[in-house]
């Protein structure tokens, strides 16, 4: 059985993110499944909106907003990360100019469109700070 759009961009999302880069390794996870004992820096991504195209009359597309962060100990490194997952993420679908994310066997991901920042500092009284920074992506997908 196909598995949905949304099972299928967390996975080939996963499949790319996790080593692809020195900064945070193998910590790399759907937000819905991580560990709070994961070490930072960390890669989490989450669906922010979206899903199914109800506009297509067979409707074997779907459209979401994912939201990628990087969730550090230090501003710079924060804002470090965010520039490594711009080079990896923007522009990565089969018809983007510069496809690279790894095939899935249900659906093909058609474009990765870097939208708005995300940005935030939490602020523990007491405690480290902890800095998260990435941006949303507009995925469109298609069922094979």
């Amino acid at each position: 059985m196909a598995v949905s759009a949304h099972q299928a961009i967390n996975e080939v999302l996963f499949s790319y993110l996790n080593g692809s880069s020195a900064i945070w390794g193998d910590r790399v996870q759907p937000l819905s499944e991580a560990s709070s004992t994961l070490t930072r820096p960390y890669v989490v991504f989450f669906n922010a909106a979206g899903g199914r195209e109800l506009s297509v009359p067979n409707r074997n597309h779907a459209r979401f907003m994912i939201s990628v962060k990087c969730v550090t100990l230090g501003m710079a490194a924060a804002l470090g990360a965010q520039e490594v997952l711009t080079g990896l993420l923007h522009n990565s679908g089969l018809q983007d100019i510069d496809p690279r994310l790894p095939t899935h066997l249900d659906w093909d991901v058609l474009t990765v469109t870097e939208g708005r920042e995300i940005y935030v500092e939490d602020k523990f009284e007491g405690a480290q700070r902890i800095y998260h920074a990435g941006h949303q992506y507009e995925v469109l997908m298609e069922r094979k």
